[in-house]
């Protein structure tokens, strides 16, 4: 078993998320452009795109924040890692302020269709 310090784990993981958050930039922009041209009644989905970004980007923020507060033991702060978040429901979920939601039905079946 090759074991290592907690922090370098979520930096590597950070990198990761930072980059799904920026390719998921990219592709809500497109959706954005494609859905306006369809008119108002796609909003909706064009905020849902958007949320998904936002989401993706404040995980890679608290992931990054995360291990820089992680000390040799191992414990670290994620209260204070969640306060750069933008959206407060994610940063009660992270922080362990609030239990996690479930995803909702269509959250799931976009995942696992």
């Amino acid at each position: 078993m090759n074991r290592e310090d907690i922090a370098p784990v979520l930096r590597r993981a950070a990198i990761e998320a930072d980059g799904l958050a920026r390719d998921l930039r990219a592709l809500d922009a497109d959706i954005g452009q494609l859905l306006a041209q369809l008119g108002p009644e796609y909003d909706s989905d064009i905020h849902a795109a958007d949320l998904i970004r936002q989401t993706a980007s404040g995980l890679a923020s608290f992931l990054r924040d995360l291990a820089a507060t992680t000390g040799k033991d191992g414990a670290c702060d994620a209260v204070s890692a969640v306060q750069n978040l933008t959206m407060r429901a994610q940063a009660a979920r992270l922080s362990g302020t609030a239990r996690p939601a479930m995803p909702a039905k269509s959250e799931c079946d976009l995942w696992l269709d």
